[in-house]
C-alpha cells in the first residue's frame, strides 16, 4: 500500500491542475453600437455569401490574376508572416510540454589506484546509473495559462498573416489599376501633344505670312513643350508603378514585362456587397488578431497572478551502484519521491508588479481592438461614400466628355464646309482632352476604391469566433 502513495500524490495534483485555474476569464470588450452603413442600400447580406478569398477576379482581368498569383507565392511579407506563424506555434509545443514531467538520466564511473603504503598498491572502482524526474505541479494553472497565452499569439500571427494576404493583394490591384490610368493618359496626352505641334506648324505659317504675331507662335511652342514634359513624366511614373508591382511579386525591379500601352480598352466595374458591421468583426482578419491578442493579454494577467501562489514541486530519483560495471544493471535498485513547497514571502513586490503591468496590457489590448474596429468602421463608410459619390461626378463628367465630342463632330463638319478653321477645332479637342483624362482619373479612383471597399471589408475570409 505504501508503494503506491507517489503514483497517488501525482494523480491528486493532476486532478488539481485540471480543476484550480487563476484569473481573469475572457470577456469581448463592449462596442459603441453600428446598425448599418450610411451609404448601403442593399439587404442585409453576409460578405462571405457574396465575396470569395479570390475577389479580384471579379474584375476579369487575366493579367491581374496573373499578377496576384505571383505575388502570392514570392511576396517575401508574406513570407515573412509565414515565419512567424512557424515560430508561434514551436512556442505553443515548447509551452505544452511545460505540462509534462522531465526526466534524465545520467552515468558515471570512479576508478581509483592506489601505489605502496600499508595496504599495497590496488585499484577501486565504482560505478552509478541515475535517471532524475522533476514536476512542478501545475496546480494554480500558471503554466496551463502560459500555454493558452501562446496559443492565443499564435493564432493572433494567423490572423495577421490573412491581414498581410489582404493588404499585399490590394495594393498589387490598385497599383495595377493605376498603371492602366497612366498608360491611358499616355494615350490621351501623346495624341494631343500631336494635335498641339500641328497647332504649331499652322501659327508659324501665319506668322510667316503677316497674319498671326510671333508672341502667339512662342506661347503654342510653350503648350508644346509643357505637353512634352507632362508625357514625359507620365511615362516616369509608370515605370514607378511597375517597378512598384515587381517589388510586390518578391522579383528585382526592372525585370517584368507589362503590356502595351493599348491594354483593354473597357474594364468591368464591379458592384461589392455589404452586410452587417457585426459580420465584419468576425472576418475582417485585423480585427481579428487584434482580439487574440486580448485574449493573449487576459492569459498573461492568470499566468502572472498564480506565479505569486505557492508552487508545488516533485522530484524523484532511481539509481543503481556497482562495484564493477557488469554487475551495474543487476545491482540493487533505488527509487526516492519527494515533495517540495515554494511559497513566495519577499520579493520586493516583484511579482505583483508584474501582475499590474500585464493588467495594463490587457488594457492596452482592449482599447487597441476598439480603435481597429472603429477604423475599420471608418474605411468602410468612406469606401462606400467615396464610391457613390464618383459614381456620381464619373456621370456628369461623361456626359461632358459626350457633349464635346459631338461638339468636336460638328465642328469637323463645318470644316469641311469651310465654315470654321483648323485652329478652332483643335481648340474643341483641347477641351475634349481635358475631360477624356479627367474621365480616366476617375475610373482609376473607382476602381481603387472598390479594391478598398473589399480590403476594408475583410475580402471574403470566413467568420472566426475568438475564445
Amino acid at each position: 500500500m505504501k508503494k503506491s502513495r507517489p503514483y497517488m500524490v501525482i494523480f491528486l495534483f493532476s486532478f488539481l491542475w485540471t480543476c484550480t485555474t487563476v484569473g481573469p476569464e475572457y470577456d469581448r470588450p463592449k462596442l459603441e453600437s453600428k446598425q448599418g452603413w450610411r451609404q448601403d442600400k442593399g439587404a442585409d447580406l453576409s460578405p462571405s455569401d457574396v465575396i470569395q478569398t479570390d475577389w479580384w477576379t471579379n474584375f476579369e482581368d487575366p493579367f491581374l490574376d496573373r499578377l496576384v498569383e505571383d505575388a502570392i507565392t514570392g511576396s517575401y511579407d508574406l513570407k515573412i508572416l509565414l515565419g512567424r506563424i512557424r515560430e508561434a506555434g514551436a512556442t505553443v509545443k515548447e509551452t505544452g510540454a511545460d505540462h509534462l514531467p522531465e526526466v534524465g538520466i545520467s552515468a558515471a564511473g570512479d576508478i581509483t589506484r592506489t601505489e605502496g603504503g600499508e595496504s599495497g598498491s590496488g585499484t577501486t572502482e565504482s560505478y552509478t546509473l541515475r535517471s532524475e524526474l522533476s514536476w512542478e505541479v501545475d496546480i494554480w494553472g500558471k503554466k496551463k495559462r502560459a500555454h493558452l497565452a501562446t496559443k492565443a499569439g499564435y493564432q493572433a500571427r494567423e490572423a495577421d498573416y490573412r491581414a498581410g494576404y489582404l493588404k499585399l493583394v490590394a495594393e498589387v490591384a490598385q497599383a495595377y489599376f493605376q498603371l492602366r490610368q497612366k498608360n491611358r493618359e499616355s494615350n490621351i496626352t501623346e495624341k494631343f501633344y500631336k494635335d498641339n505641334q500641328l497647332i504649331l506648324t499652322i501659327y508659324k505659317n501665319q506668322f510667316d505670312a503677316g497674319i498671326v504675331p510671333f508672341d502667339k507662335v512662342l506661347r503654342q511652342k510653350a503648350q508644346v513643350a509643357g505637353l512634352k514634359q507632362n508625357l514625359s513624366e507620365i511615362q516616369r511614373e509608370a515605370i514607378v508603378l511597375e517597378n512598384r508591382i515587381t517589388t510586390l511579386l518578391g522579383k528585382p525591379a526592372g525585370e517584368m514585362t507589362f503590356p502595351a500601352k493599348d491594354m483593354k480598352t473597357k474594364d468591368k466595374m464591379v458592384d461589392v456587397p455589404v452586410g452587417l458591421p457585426s459580420d465584419l468583426l468576425a472576418r475582417r482578419p485585423d480585427i481579428i488578431a487584434a482580439e487574440y491578442r486580448i485574449l493573449e493579454a487576459y492569459n498573461r494577467v492568470g499566468e502572472a497572478q498564480a506565479a505569486r501562489l505557492p508552487s508545488i514541486s516533485l522530484t524523484g530519483s532511481a539509481g543503481t551502484a556497482s562495484s564493477a560495471l557488469l554487475n551495474l544493471l543487476s545491482g540493487a535498485l533505488t527509487f526516492g519521491l519527494a515533495p517540495k513547497i515554494d511559497l513566495p514571502v519577499f520579493d520586493a513586490g516583484k511579482r505583483k508588479a508584474k501582475v499590474e503591468a500585464n493588467k495594463a496590457r490587457t488594457q492596452i489590448a482592449e482599447n487597441t481592438y476598439r480603435k481597429t474596429v472603429m477604423t475599420a468602421f471608418e474605411e468602410v463608410e468612406n469606401a462606400l461614400v467615396n464610391l457613390a459619390s464618383r459614381k456620381e461626378q464619373k456621370k456628369i463628367l461623361k456626359e461632358k466628355a459626350d457633349s464635346l465630342s459631338l461638339v468636336r463632330e460638328q465642328s469637323l463638319q463645318k470644316l469641311e464646309l469651310g465654315m470654321i478653321s483648323q485652329l478652332e477645332i483643335l481648340d474643341v479637342e483641347r477641351e475634349l482632352f481635358q475631360s477624356e483624362r479627367s474621365l480616366v482619373q476617375m475610373d482609376r479612383s473607382l476602381y481603387d476604391d472598390t479594391v478598398t471597399l473589399y480590403k476594408a471589408l475583410g475580402g471574403g475570409w470566413p467568420r472566426v469566433a475568438v475564445k
